[in-house]
């Protein structure tokens, strides 16, 4: 075996699939040191470049390259400000093969076949019908999720949230300093749909998690289980929160209401 082909059916064996769009939530920090034990030459290169090696060309990859320093008043430069999500999330943003959406906290890095589709999105409203994330709902990502659980990765729940209007949720407006990809500074305003803290809500999807494995709508690995990767395809996640919503069900599936709430990173 080579260190290529143990990537590659690594990514297999997980249910990514030749031609797949997917989204990847990763961290990649236990199997990065197995897979070094073996390979002593490993690089963070060789993860990113496996992936691309069984999707492209004709399918897609997106991660994300969020970062949340904008919301604490520190400018937003296109090509400088870093992703906070991690070391592969980070390569595939300073990649020449990637494009990085426009939005100064919920950016993407977007490679492959339907890149063209996230090019231009500057979507004022973190979540909203014109972010990235509806575009994974419209082409029906595989959203994978390495070693995180759902309460620490599932940013695609916020975009459900959004899109039903929830009432434990509001509008939180975020102005600040931005350099574009052109190079020219402005300054912009974007907005969050964000917890009502003042009323002790807090994130915490980990049970709706539960119930997509029961219901078999998550494959694979739960975290630190196995190779701990898992996907589910953004429809499912989506219809699963329609329904919840539709049942006025979703307090202690997917929120819950405590005293002393603390922010979670990176769900808001």
């Amino acid at each position: 075996m080579s260190l290529k082909s143990d990537l590659n059916n690594f990514w297999l064996n997980s249910g990514i699939n030749k031609g797949d769009n997917i989204l990847l939530h990763s961290n990649i920090k236990r199997t990065f040191f197995y897979f070094k034990k073996q390979y002593k030459n490993l690089k963070v290169d060789d993860y990113f470049e496996s992936i691309l090696n069984i999707i492209l060309p004709s399918g897609t990859l997106v991660l994300p390259t969020f970062n949340f320093d904008f919301n604490r008043g520190i400018t937003f430069d296109y090509y400088k400000t870093e992703s906070q999500m991690g070391s592969l999330t980070e390569f595939a943003r300073i990649s020449k093969l990637s494009y990085r959406t426009l939005n100064p906290v919920y950016s993407f890095a977007v490679i492959g076949n339907l890149s063209k589709k996230f090019y231009g999105i500057d979507n004022k409203s973190w979540y909203s019908k014109q972010s990235p994330f509806q575009v994974l709902n419209d082409y029906n990502f595989k959203i994978f999720i390495l070693d995180l659980e759902d309460n620490c990765s599932m940013t695609f729940l916020h975009y459900c949230e959004e899109y039903f209007q929830v009432d434990y949720r509001f509008y939180k407006y975020f102005s600040g300093h931005y350099i574009g990809p052109d190079g020219k500074k402005s300054y912009k305003t974007y907005m969050g749909y964000v917890r009502k803290i003042d009323e002790e809500i807090v994130t915490n999807c980990n049970p709706a998690a539960n119930i997509l494995w029961e219901r078999n709508l998550y494959k694979g690995q739960k975290p630190f289980v196995g190779n701990g990767l898992r996907f589910i395809y953004a429809n499912d996640y989506f219809n699963f929160f329609k329904e919840c919503y539709e049942l006025n069900k979703l307090k202690n599936i997917f929120y819950e209401k405590k005293l002393n709430s603390t922010p979670n990173i990176p769900l808001n």
